[in-house]
This record gives C-alpha cells, sequence and structure tokens, in this order.
C-alpha cells in the first residue's frame, strides 16, 4: 500500500470510515492538541463528510478530545517508564456513549485521533488506527 500525498491526507481519513463503519470523526493532530486535518461524518455534524486543514469549521467534539488526551501524554509517559511497556503509542478511552483512540503516527510528534460510536469493533478501530498511521507517516514527516 503506497503513503498517500499531502492532497489525498483527507479523503485517507475518509476512507477509514469503510472499514470502521462507527466512526464519527478522524483528525491528525499535533503535540499542543492542534487540528492540522479533519474529516467528520456527515450525521455526526460535518456538512457531507467534512474534510480539511485545521483552521476550518469546529468539530463535534474531536478538538476538545484531541486537546485533553495529548495534554495527558506526559503522565501516561511516566505510567509507560515506570512499568517498563516502552513509548506509548496509543491511548484508548471507552465511555457509555462512545470511545476514543489516539494513537501516535509513527515516530512523529503527531497523533491519529478516532472519535467513535459505542457500537464500533474497538479491535477494527485500532488496527485501522495503525494501518492509517503507517500510510500518514511518510507524508507528514515531509511536511
Amino acid at each position: 500500500m503506497k503513503a498517500p500525498r499531502r492532497a489525498d491526507i483527507s479523503s485517507t481519513l475518509a476512507g477509514v470510515s469503510q472499514v470502521c463503519p462507527g466512526l464519527l470523526e478522524a483528525l491528525v493532530v499535533d503535540a499542543r492538541g492542534l487540528v492540522l486535518e479533519r474529516w467528520s461524518r456527515p450525521e455526526a455534524g460535518g456538512a457531507e463528510g467534512t474534510a480539511g486543514v485545521g483552521g476550518g469549521r469546529e468539530g463535534p467534539g474531536g478538538d476538545a478530545a484531541a486537546v485533553a488526551m495529548v495534554s495527558a501524554i506526559p503522565a501516561l509517559g511516566r505510567v509507560a517508564a515506570t512499568t517498563r511497556i516502552g513509548r506509548p503509542a496509543e491511548w484508548l478511552l471507552v465511555g457509555e456513549k462512545g470511545t476514543v483512540l489516539l494513537r501516535r503516527i509513527g515516530r512523529l510528534e503527531l497523533f491519529l485521533l478516532l472519535r467513535l460510536t459505542p457500537e464500533e469493533w474497538v479491535g477494527r478501530a485500532r488496527f485501522a488506527a495503525r494501518t492509517l498511521s503507517a500510510r500518514l507517516e511518510p507524508v507528514l514527516a515531509a511536511r
């Protein structure tokens, strides 16, 4: 599978919805939680599958989730060091009304955030996040 070009990042994010029908939002965020790229399902508040670069329309929850989850990285890093599991690669928050999955994109200080319905299979979402982050890494590293 070849890496997407910069112009194809949004459509690549949208393609995850084919693998994970319960995907509400897919975002690429930096280490401060700033949204760089976004895709939103129309019924989640996006206008016909809103896609694009950060600075556009506010998402229905992904922005706040990105900032909150990224801000927890230093504490999670300490937990990882204490337990000797290595550098954290993925964080998963499962709630009554949905799931938020945050995955580091390779060795970059960028992250993929997936906001999912409670019905979406977590294993399928984790697989999609892992493969998508591998496809995005070379494109985002060239920025």
